[in-house]
């Protein structure tokens, strides 16, 4: 009954601020509320497959670090969330590399292999609204001590929604979070999608970009911050090759 669903779900806290965050709240054990959104994969900062989560309430959703590298210029996770969506996926693994420095950033890399062809939906949550450019493929939350940019390196066309709230509603109020859904408008069987987070400080705009280019075997991300470029190489989707930062 503590299961969220949230396998390959994460955080994100930067310079004293909650920048991404999980739809904890709870107001009664077992209302429609905690069932049908708290513990459901869209309340996370998740994928979705065709529009729904993992396997609800169940000892099956479960998760595990497969991979890890940590190095005094970045760190490098794993985890494969496969199992969690059932016959959904038969591979679900998300990459997670954080890139240190003067300006620390994150890449993410999702790793899709579904059986048929599908739609996928990544999830993000915040205490703030989204500033959405649908063109740019790009996200932006404002907090007083801290921002975040968020740029998809996507293979297809996004199709990007923002709510806020919470449906079903709670039966007492709780501070609000606002929802951003990046969804693929065509089906594949297979999807690699990159999601690169750049935090700053106190609102002062960081200089960087960033760009992927998709070879036979890899997709190979290239971000570029205030000058300094980094190289991240991670395997096709389904493939076995090891990620490569330099």
């Amino acid at each position: 009954s503590h299961g969220h669903n949230p396998q390959n779900s994460f955080l994100l806290n930067a310079y004293g601020e909650a920048l991404l965050l999980a739809n904890g709240y709870r107001d009664l054990h077992g209302s429609k509320f905690h069932y049908e959104f708290v513990h459901s994969t869209r309340a996370q900062n998740a994928v979705l497959v065709d529009g729904e989560g993992q396997l609800p309430h169940s000892v099956h959703s479960t998760g595990r670090i497969v991979r890890e590298q940590f190095t005094p210029e970045f760190d490098y996770v794993a985890g494969d969330g496969t199992v969690a969506y059932g016959k959904r996926l038969q591979k679900a693994w998300r990459h997670v590399v954080f890139i240190k420095g003067a300006h620390p950033y994150i890449v993410l890399y999702d790793e899709l292999v579904a059986p048929q062809p599908a739609t996928y939906q990544f999830m993000l949550h915040a205490p703030a609204a989204f500033a959405i450019d649908e063109t740019a493929a790009r996200l932006r939350v404002t907090q007083p001590k801290a921002g975040l940019e968020v740029a998809y390196l996507s293979p297809v066309p996004l199709r990007f929604v923002q709510t806020d709230g919470f449906k079903p509603a709670p039966t007492r109020e709780f501070p609000n979070i606002w929802h951003a859904e990046a969804g693929t408008t065509e089906k594949r069987d297979k999807l690699g999608m990159v999601t690169v987070l750049v935090p700053n400080r106190g609102g002062a705009a960081v200089e960087w970009q960033a760009g992927r280019s998709d070879g036979r075997d890899a997709t190979t991300v290239e971000v570029t911050v205030d000058g300094k470029k980094h190289t991240v190489r991670f395997p096709a989707p389904g493939g076995e090759q090891p990620v490569q930062v330099r």
